[in-house]
């Protein structure tokens, strides 16, 4: 078994990156929630992998918590939000499909080349693994920035946390269970708030772009 992971563990790699960079030039709700539920469980699986590999019984919870709540109850969280919502299937960005995605490679490629000038990247447990999750988290980034509508800017975030995720189990590799539990209850209690929010800017003005935000007065 441990051979057999250690032969699927760049796939679960490469999936965790390539959905995030995926959902850059991706302007539809549905497939945007796909590739953020994608990344997730291919992160679960990563996190199985190292906990098989170095006997590590701590990260079976953690990669079973990651699997149930970023890879199923969030994505569903997040469709009925949508659903209820109303709003558009269609997600605004200030940038067409190939200019996001252009900037989104670009953006990983310098990543890549400042990484290697991190004082801690040597003494990572796994130097893949600690650049995909800076370049998930980057390009969790991007997308808040770059794109205009709430859900979008939601997914962003949860983006960025996967990237955070990645970035402890490279770095720290030890995580108590009760602090394990208690990003679960923040990023679930997060999601929850950022639904209800979103919610509420359709109701009141009939959109989820957030260039129709700035135009508020007191």
């Amino acid at each position: 078994m441990i051979a057999t992971l250690a032969v699927l563990e760049p796939l679960f790699a490469v999936v965790f990156l390539f959905a995030s960079v995926l959902a850059m030039p991706t302007f539809r709700v549905k497939s945007l929630l796909r590739l953020y539920a994608c990344s997730s469980i291919a992160l679960a699986l990563l996190i199985f992998s190292f906990a098989v590999r170095d006997a590590s019984g701590h990260l079976y919870p953690l990669a079973l918590g990651t699997l149930f709540v970023k890879g199923l109850v969030i994505p569903a969280l997040l469709t009925n939000a949508i659903r209820r919502s109303g709003a558009s299937e269609r997600l605004q960005s200030s940038l067409r499909a190939a200019p996001s995605l252009f900037v989104t490679v670009a953006a990983l490629l310098v990543t890549a080349l400042l990484i290697q000038h991190l004082p801690f990247a040597a003494s990572a447990a796994s130097a893949h693994v600690l650049y995909l999750s800076i370049a998930v988290a980057f390009a969790g980034i991007l997308m808040m920035v770059l794109r205009r509508d709430v859900f979008s800017q939601m997914v962003g975030f949860l983006f960025i946390e996967n990237g955070i995720a990645a970035f402890s189990l490279a770095t720290i590799v030890v995580i108590p269970v009760a602090i394990e539990v208690g990003i679960f209850s923040i990023v679930l209690l997060a999601v929850s708030m950022m639904a209800l929010l979103s919610h509420k800017v359709q109701e009141l003005y009939g959109t989820s772009d957030t260039a129709s935000l700035r135009e508020l007065t007191d």
